[in-house]
């Protein structure tokens, strides 16, 4: 059972309300955002539920009554998920009914609001549930954390590169996203000569200067295995796809650990590979071509970046 959305970037507490009436969509909207969460607005029952997959919300205010999907059965689709089903649910109804609320609860709601909801009083039982539910949560995340490098994991890139694909599908965005595949230079060297601890202490500092680009740029940083890194970067053609591993590269080049003593340059090479998420184009697609440009990039003399623009 895992999950981020981990809210992109923003590690704020996040909230989904899903509920068809508008006014309360925006009255919540106003008083969660002035709390201080993270907030994502549905009106449908459907579309709730893919916000919920898509962001994994660390709380769902759900309407009771709606068209097509009522409160119960978003309940139970959202409960058939690995991902989505320790996600808190709070009921929001204007039913005031002993029996209601106790099939609600029964249902696996963790709690029950009537509306429209007192602000003071929903906000106090929004924090109640929070804290309730932290250590879950964060058990949850753990699931897309590699261990040593603190960086996403293997699982974390899948699930985000099939959501970037169902999002552009459904928005018809044409947005870039840069896709660099990064591969640590001759690595089992390193752990010949300081041990698979030296080349730890190794991977975690390069895991550093990854994320911390990464972060800059509003990206992901993953480990996706061994010595080999993703960063997945929104926005980006292949220009500033290109410019970002190069700077990552001479980061990398920069690299000192005391503690290992003089071990000379870290080098890394890269595959930066720029896309748009469409029915054009597949993951399977870019993984490859951004693995092709790796293999050039370490068979013509390693440290360096290789594109679509590369003459080797």
């Amino acid at each position: 059972m895992c999950s981020h959305f981990i809210n992109d970037v923003d590690l704020r507490p996040s909230i989904l309300v899903v509920d068809d009436d508008r006014s309360t969509l925006l009255s919540l909207n106003s008083i969660l955002s002035e709390a201080g969460y993270v907030v994502y607005l549905a009106r449908t029952a459907k579309y709730g539920l893919t916000l919920a997959e898509e962001n994994l919300p660390t709380l769902i205010l759900l309407d009771l009554i709606m068209p097509e999907i009522n409160g119960f059965e978003f309940l139970q689709r959202l409960r058939r998920s690995e991902d989505t089903r320790e996600i808190p649910v709070i009921f929001l109804t204007a039913i005031d009914n002993v029996k209601t609320e106790e099939i609600g609860l029964h249902s696996g709601a963790v709690d029950y609001i009537l509306k429209p909801p007192v602000r003071d009083t929903l906000l106090a039982r929004i924090a109640t549930t929070i804290r309730s539910y932290a250590n879950m949560r964060d058990k949850i995340l753990e699931c897309y954390i590699d261990p040593l490098t603190r960086l996403y994991n293997r699982r974390f890139l899948e699930r985000k590169l099939d959501i970037e694909w169902r999002r552009a599908t459904r928005d018809k965005k044409e947005n870039h996203i840069a896709y660099i595949l990064c591969d640590l230079d001759n690595f089992r060297s390193y752990n010949d000569r300081f041990g698979h601890s030296g080349g730890d202490v190794i991977l975690k500092n390069v895991g550093k200067v990854l994320a911390d680009i990464a972060h800059s740029e509003n990206g992901f940083a993953v480990r996706i295995g061994g010595e080999e890194f993703v960063l997945l970067i929104p926005n980006a053609e292949q220009p500033h796809a290109s410019q970002i591993a190069e700077n990552v590269r001479k980061s990398i080049e920069m690299i000192k650990i005391p503690e290992l003593g003089n071990i000379g340059s870290v080098t890394m090479s890269f595959g930066a590979v720029s896309f748009i998420p469409n029915n054009k184009t597949s993951i399977k697609e870019v993984v490859i071509i951004a693995d092709k440009y790796l293999y050039q990039a370490k068979n013509s003399g390693k440290n360096k970046v290789v594109d679509a623009t590369s003459t080797l």
